[in-house]
């Protein structure tokens, strides 16, 4: 288009656009947006949880994520007392360490990032946790944890048992960029 003035350098504005020489890019929210978006709806949403733990994904999404988590909840009120990252390759058995380690400290609520496929492995981790009585050293409140995720986790958990399920609908909320706090 004539019209639009070609910058050489990445621009952001009405007639404007970047010379990208052919490539195509996809704008979207940052990570870091993501996590400041979804720590401001835990805060509002749960304003009585103000220690948290974060569960993160170790990629160039997750950490990014964390920063944006960790430094909206604490400018609304809240302290972070634990973080933990996690990989797309990890077990169940590794999601349980990483739930107990983060969970120590007792938070009343865990942020994080996601995906699809190890949602349903962290929530049966928690599940598993959950119900093994040999876990002495079990937080007190770690039966009745919220989980707020800041992630497009829309998809299939149909492959997920009864009480994973049951934690994921009634414990977890999946929070993306566009939350609107004032719509009804």
């Amino acid at each position: 288009d004539p019209a639009v003035t070609k910058s050489t350098t990445p621009v952001y504005g009405a007639g404007l656009c970047w010379n990208h020489r052919g490539l195509a890019f996809r704008t979207t929210a940052t990570g870091r947006d993501w996590g400041t978006v979804t720590a401001a709806y835990a805060r509002a949403t749960h304003p009585a949880s103000t220690t948290a733990a974060i569960a993160y994904l170790e990629n160039d999404f997750g950490r990014p994520n964390r920063d944006g988590l960790r430094a909206r909840f604490a400018e609304l009120g809240g302290t972070v007392v634990a973080e933990g990252a996690f990989n797309t390759s990890s077990s169940v058995a590794e999601l349980k360490t990483l739930l107990q380690t983060i969970t120590a400290g007792n938070p009343q609520i865990i942020l994080g990032s996601n995906t699809i496929p190890l949602l349903g492995s962290f929530m049966q981790a928690y599940v598993e946790l959950r119900d093994d009585p040999t876990w002495l050293a079990k937080p007190t409140n770690f039966d009745t944890l919220k989980f707020v995720w800041g992630s497009t986790l829309s998809g299939d958990y149909g492959g997920l048992g009864p009480a994973t399920l049951a934690a994921l609908a009634s414990q977890s909320v999946l929070v993306q960029p566009a939350w609107d706090p004032g719509s009804v």
